[in-house]
């Protein structure tokens, strides 16, 4: 499982750090000093983590039922995460500071994205 959690880490920074590179070249904004590269990196290891272990805990204690239950709360705490990045006091110097939560807020899908993406994969392992 911690091989598991690890390669969707790795798939979930890959796909945010590539996202918010073509965000930042396309639009030409750059957020870097407010969302820095090890930032991003500690926040979808730690998303990712966490879901995998709530997965682990449901499936221990709810067996059928434990994925109707991480969806919604998967649902609940990503909506609370990306009204953050609405949330979020930007330095006055920001240029274009509308686009942030452009840039951020499709970063808070990927840990569950890669979860879900991967997750056929383990199960045929077990």
């Amino acid at each position: 499982m911690l091989l598991f959690s690890a390669i969707a880490s790795v798939m979930a920074v890959a796909f945010s750090l590539t996202y918010q590179w073509i965000y930042s070249e396309a639009l030409l904004v750059d957020f870097s000093r407010i969302v820095s590269v090890p930032a991003v990196i500690g926040a979808i290891v730690f998303g990712t983590t966490f879901i995998f272990t709530a997965h682990l805990f449901l499936t221990n204690y709810l067996g059928r039922n434990a994925e109707k239950w991480l969806n919604v709360l998967l649902m609940i705490i990503t909506f609370l995460s990306v009204l953050s990045a609405f949330a979020a006091t930007l330095p006055l110097e920001t240029e274009k500071p509308a686009l942030f939560p452009g840039m951020v807020v499709p970063m808070h899908f990927f840990p569950a994205m890669a979860f879900w993406s991967l997750l056929p994969f383990y199960r045929k392992e077990i």
